[in-house]
């Protein structure tokens, strides 16, 4: 139930709306069986937009629209070659100035996951501090990264199956989360006893912010996947620890082999979502 107090209002403020959506969402689900029954077959007058899986592939209800069905295009013309970053920013995000959210996109050149996280993360920061109230306090952003060459470049991934070595050295750092379909991980290394609590969310900030640090002097990358990594590989000794060893194609979890085969030698990964959590990874050798 949710809480209502003695004089009939919610005792939160966006309990209101929760209900309003749950009212809409049963009525959704309701409408076409009793409208078919009433009117006959294969009336209704629900018009869903098809949406993708962002949205949780939820139909949605008019007049109330959550999604335009309607495009809205606007072409750019990347004349230069080389990497170009595109940044889309919600409305709580703009507490960050221009500099500001390029400074850090530049920080993470090429690894659009990181950088999103990272301006995101700042500008709930900056809200928080404003004392910015309602949806506001909130900053969301997308970052997407278009390579422009002097002809068709296949991506990186796709280029290191081809001419890339089979054998690669890497480190880790890894971070779990209470969402993890993969509850039992002999490999682990947690640092707390008892179910792991810490939502998706958490565990991407928290390594976006030791990327911050790796970025600046990736020699800490021992040190910090000693001290932070739930992975059993940071109990390993010195410059060891974190230490996956040589990793063959074919052996390891597809998001993570992509990743890591598509780094330079002393490179750093994007963060990286795996059925163990959310790793960070160098590549050494």
């Amino acid at each position: 139930k949710l809480g209502v107090l003695t004089d009939g209002n919610y005792g939160h403020p966006d309990q209101a709306e929760a209900v309003r959506m749950i009212e809409e969402a049963a009525e959704a689900i309701a409408e076409p069986s009793a409208l078919t029954a009433s009117k006959g077959e294969g009336f209704t007058t629900l018009k869903p937009v098809q949406v993708t899986r962002a949205l949780g592939l939820r139909d949605l209800k008019l007049p109330r629209k959550v999604v335009s069905s309607e495009a809205q295009i606007d072409i750019l013309h990347l004349e230069s070659l080389g990497a170009h970053h595109l940044v889309l920013l919600s409305s709580g995000a703009t507490c960050l100035s221009d500099q500001e959210v390029i400074n850090r996109v530049k920080g993470f050149s090429g690894q659009p996951k990181a950088a999103s996280l990272l301006v995101a993360a700042d500008a709930a920061a900056r809200n928080a501090a404003l004392k910015a109230k309602g949806p506001q306090r909130f900053g969301c952003c997308i970052v997407a990264v278009f390579e422009v060459g002097p002809g068709y470049v296949e991506p990186a991934a796709k280029k290191a199956k081809k001419e890339g070595s089979d054998k690669v050295r890497v480190r880790h750092i890894l971070l779990k989360h209470k969402d993890l379909k993969q509850k039992m991980d002999p490999q682990a290394h947690l640092k707390s006893k008892g179910p792991v609590t810490r939502p998706l969310a958490q565990a991407e900030r928290e390594l976006m912010r030791l990327k911050e640090t790796l970025t600046k002097d990736v020699s800490q990358f021992p040190s910090l996947a000693r001290k932070f990594s739930e992975c059993k590989s940071a109990l390993q000794p010195g410059q060891m620890a974190g230490d996956l060893g040589w990793i063959s194609k074919g052996t390891q979890d597809p998001a993570l082999e992509e990743a890591v085969f598509a780094l330079e030698v002393n490179g750093l990964s994007d963060l990286v979502t795996t059925a163990r959590g959310v790793h960070i990874v160098q590549r050494y050798a």
